[in-house]
C-alpha cells in the first residue's frame, strides 16, 4: 500500500494504491465528519 488515511471515528484506517482511490477515502473521511 502506498496511502492511508483514518477513516472512522474508532480510528480505523484505509490503505489504496492509487492516488485515485485515496483521494475517494479522504473525501469520504470528510463527508463522515472524519476529516476537517
Amino acid at each position: 500500500f502506498f496511502y492511508y488515511v483514518v477513516i472512522s471515528a474508532d480510528g480505523k484506517h484505509g490503505f489504496s494504491e492509487t492516488l485515485a482511490e485515496h483521494n475517494a477515502k479522504v473525501n469520504q473521511a470528510r463527508k463522515d465528519g472524519i476529516l476537517p
